[in-house]
């Protein structure tokens, strides 16, 4: 197992397992050893059981061919021109539009809300406050 980088104990776990599950009710003569099912399954992850093939799939990455080096037909340059741009869009404006928050209309508003400004205006606040206070 270690031979294809399985390692993780969880993964060996669900190999043995599978394996176990593959070969119960086989004759002696048909039983694979283990380290041929993994071989046979490696190499082509389709033929191995649900539970392993995504983890074996990400053992092969497929080589990636230049375009010098294979026949491109017409289907694969559309779908590679479609990739290019997907790539080259820009990110979204997501801010564009927004303003900043409106300020505070009235003086008694703006006093609460910058410390400063109430401390340079704390008569006039309070006068406000008051008159408010009095209409009532």
């Amino acid at each position: 197992m270690s031979k294809h980088g399985l390692v993780d104990p969880d993964i060996v776990d669900a190999i043995e397992w599978s394996y176990e599950k593959s070969q119960a009710g086989k004759k002696k003569s048909e039983i694979v050893n283990l380290g041929e099912w993994l071989d046979s399954i490696v190499e082509d992850p389709t033929t191995a059981p649900t539970v392993l093939r995504p983890h074996l799939q990400n053992l092969r990455p497929e080589a990636v061919e230049t375009p010098n080096d294979m026949d491109v037909d017409t289907s694969t340059q559309n779908q590679l021109a479609q990739m290019e741009q997907v790539e080259r869009r820009p990110a979204p404006q997501t801010n564009n539009g927004v303003r900043p928050s409106p300020e505070p209309s009235n003086l008694i508003d703006r006093g609460l809300q910058d410390a400063e400004f109430y401390a340079q205006n704390r008569d006039e606040i309070r006068k406000a406050w008051m008159s408010r206070r009095r209409e009532k």
